[in-house]
Formats: C-alpha cells, sequence, structure tokens
C-alpha cells in the first residue's frame, strides 16, 4: 500500500501530487497496490477534491488530525507534510519519502514501492 499525506486538498501542489498518483494507478493496481491519500481537510473539502482531480482512490479525511499526529506528519497551522509511507500487506512501514515537491515525490514514491515490492 502507498499512504500518501498532503497538506491541503485543492492547491496546486497537492492537486499534481494527486494527479500524479492516479496517472500511474492502474499499473500500480496491476501488481496490486492500493493508493491512499489522506489530509487534515474535511470531508466535504475531500470529496470535492476528489472528484474535481477525478481520483480513482480513496482520500481520507483527518480532520482532528490524530493519525497525521499518530504518523508524525502533522506540521505547521494542522498540515499534514507531504509524506508518503510504502507499506507490507502486513501494514508494516517499509519506507518513507518526504518531500516539498509534488513531482519528484510521487516518481520517488512509485519507484521507491515497485523496487522494494520485487
Amino acid at each position: 500500500m502507498i499512504l500518501y499525506f498532503f497538506p491541503r486538498a485543492g492547491t496546486p501542489g497537492c492537486t499534481r501530487e494527486a494527479e500524479g498518483f492516479a496517472e500511474r494507478y492502474r499499473e500500480l493496481q496491476a501488481k496490486g497496490v492500493e493508493v491512499v491519500g489522506i489530509s487534515t481537510d474535511p470531508v466535504e473539502r475531500q470529496a470535492r477534491f476528489a472528484a474535481d482531480c477525478r481520483v480513482p482512490f480513496p482520500l481520507l479525511s483527518d480532520a482532528d488530525h490524530a493519525i497525521a499526529r499518530s504518523y508524525g506528519v502533522l506540521g505547521l497551522l494542522g498540515l499534514s507534510k507531504r509524506v508518503t509511507f510504502i507499506l507490507s500487506a502486513d501494514g508494516v512501514v517499509i519506507d518513507v519519502i518526504s518531500g516539498v515537491l509534488p513531482g519528484p515525490h510521487v516518481r520517488g514514491a512509485i519507484d521507491r514501492f515497485l523496487t522494494s515490492s520485487a
């Protein structure tokens, strides 16, 4: 599983990130990989963002910041940092990718996942 945290739904960087994962989603699904995005945005904003970006995978709302806090990715102003966790089928963290630039972040996360699961 690729679990990625992003700062704010609907912003240019987070839109590029969601679209980057969406572009490679079929390739990932063919390898049995699920992608899940999560931010501290409320449910309504996440739903609008998912529809606007036509995201084929779940986007979750962590409005109470509990999940971001438990993963250690809660940043300034209550926003999630841009961090991706690569998880095994058992839910064990295999790798952690952090980075501010969405394009390289997405490519790095997918490449690392495909390498670690080979």
